[in-house]
């Protein structure tokens, strides 16, 4: 059985690698040194801190980390963000309902504002815009 287990995690593994090939996601940050080996407009203590005004400012629920390091990932391309964007994420407070146990902030690195956020079912949520979604 326990062959059957690997050979699975394996199969997985090399789904997940493809789909984020095929969508150009990809994590090209190791939390701790990003600003040595990138040329970002934003650092990630300043994607955190746009994440957290963004938070205070429309009043969003959540718990980002204040050790930016552990809530903040840099990724070379992301779904409806051009360019480099930060995730920062937020932990939620437990619930009954499904899906995530957090919520992300995703931020334009060349734009430096908050995109968009992506509730705990990853629905795009638009605070700052009129109609919301």
């Amino acid at each position: 059985m326990k062959e059957d287990m690997s050979i699975h995690e394996s199969t997985s593994n090399e789904i997940t690698k493809t789909y984020l090939e095929k969508h150009e996601v990809f994590v090209v940050m190791d939390k701790h040194s990003v600003d040595e080996e990138f040329n970002t407009v934003l650092t990630a203590k300043q994607a955190w801190k746009i994440a957290k005004d963004y938070q205070e400012k429309y009043n969003l629920s959540g718990s980002i980390h204040d050790d930016f390091t552990k809530s903040v990932m840099l990724y070379q391309g992301f779904p409806l963000i051009k360019g480099y964007a930060w995730l920062v994420t937020a932990e939620l407070p437990p619930n009954s309902f499904e899906g995530l146990t957090e919520m992300t902030y995703v931020i334009s690195d060349c734009k430096g504002t908050v995109n968009h956020t992506l509730d705990h079912h990853g629905t795009p949520y638009y605070a700052h815009l009129p109609n919301k979604r």
